[in-house]
C-alpha cells in the first residue's frame, strides 16, 4: 500500500525520519560554526563577549558580512559534490 505522500509503508516513514535527523544535524553543525565565526570576530577585535547571550545584542555589519561569507563558502562546498 502506498501512502498519500507517495512513500510506501514503514520504509517511507523511516526514510523521512532519517532525512529529518540528518537535516537537523547539519543545521546544528552550521549554527555551531556560525557561533565560532562570531566568537572569532570578538576575539580578533578585542571586545568582550558574553557567550551565554551571544545573539542578545545587535551584530555589526562587518560581522554579518563574515557570517554571509561563511554561509557562501559552506554552500559552495555543498554544490561542489554535484558538479
Amino acid at each position: 500500500m502506498v501512502s498519500a505522500a507517495g512513500h510506501g509503508g514503514l520504509g517511507g516513514l523511516v526514510r523521512r525520519r532519517a532525512w529529518r535527523v540528518a537535516r537537523d544535524e547539519v543545521i546544528a553543525n552550521i549554527l555551531a560554526r556560525v557561533r565560532l565565526v562570531i566568537e572569532n570576530y570578538y576575539a580578533f577585535t578585542g571586545q568582550m563577549l558574553d557567550k551565554e547571550r551571544l545573539l542578545h545584542q545587535p551584530l555589526r555589519d562587518i560581522l554579518w558580512d563574515r557570517i554571509t561569507n561563511f554561509h557562501t563558502r559552506v554552500t559552495e562546498l555543498g554544490r561542489a559534490g554535484y558538479e
